[in-house]
């Protein structure tokens, strides 16, 4: 009886800290709807959030829809990529073309 009252308050406790929240948005710009979730994110979530983080995955998701070729690169990550091609060519530069006299 003693255990079977300390599980019940034990899940009541459970599922009273447990917050859901819903949030229509369906009819907004995207925009507002962006605008909408992330103000829900920073007013409920449970850690605190690196802003720039999150938002480069947005922005990283937004384009890797459009198609392979499309990317985002952050600040740190561009400037990574331009140091690793920065200087590392190799060849004899020819360039061949036709001429038509």
């Amino acid at each position: 009886m003693v255990l079977g009252a300390l599980v019940g308050t034990f899940a009541a406790t459970l599922v009273y800290k447990q917050q859901s929240v819903a949030v229509n948005i369906d009819n907004g710009t995207s925009d507002a709807k962006l605008n909408a979730i992330w103000d829900l994110v920073e007013r409920k979530y449970v850690d605190r959030i690196d802003a720039d983080s999150v938002m480069d995955k947005v922005y990283e998701a937004m384009l890797t829809t459009l198609d392979p070729h499309s990317v985002y690169l952050s600040g740190k990550r561009l400037e990574s990529e331009k140091e690793a091609i920065r200087g590392n060519f190799d060849g004899v530069g020819i360039l061949i073309s036709k001429h038509l006299c």
